[in-house]
């Protein structure tokens, strides 16, 4: 019923790294079948994770921070919200820079990222830890 904020949920992700002239993308590897076509690439990147779980402090928190006020209604900014539980879940990558350097992670970092990136960090996360319609 208690969490350890200690313990960290570990997700490793497959990327492929798509060159343009002009911009890179990067396209998240979400099924076994889409891994074994490109396992060989040359461009497919492994990056793996480490998340703590959201307390209920947290959840209300950040919950409460993504509200907006629009007329006599609320809502919720979902970007925001989204934002916020990358920057406090997210603890632990194996992201290393064109020298080989560890890339730490702090507010720079995730603002640098590019947005492929973190919305399929998020987005993993998210899937392995909220509930579904079929949950």
């Amino acid at each position: 019923m208690f969490l350890d904020n200690n313990k960290f949920i570990q997700i490793t992700y497959h990327v492929l790294k798509i060159e343009h002239d002009y911009n890179t993308n990067f396209v998240f590897i979400k099924t076994s079948e889409d891994y074994q076509k490109n396992k060989n690439s040359p461009n497919l990147i492994e990056i793996k994770t480490g998340w703590k779980l959201l307390t209920w402090a947290e959840h209300k928190e950040i919950y409460s921070s993504c509200l907006k006020n629009d007329s006599a209604t609320e809502r919720l900014d979902f970007i925001k919200f989204r934002d916020l539980k990358l920057r406090t879940c997210l603890k632990t990558w194996d992201f290393k820079n064109d020298d080989g350097v560890e890339v730490p992670i702090n507010d720079e970092t995730i603002n640098n990222l590019n947005p492929d990136i973190a919305s399929g960090l998020i987005d993993g996360f998210e899937k392995l830890t909220e509930p579904t319609n079929e949950d």
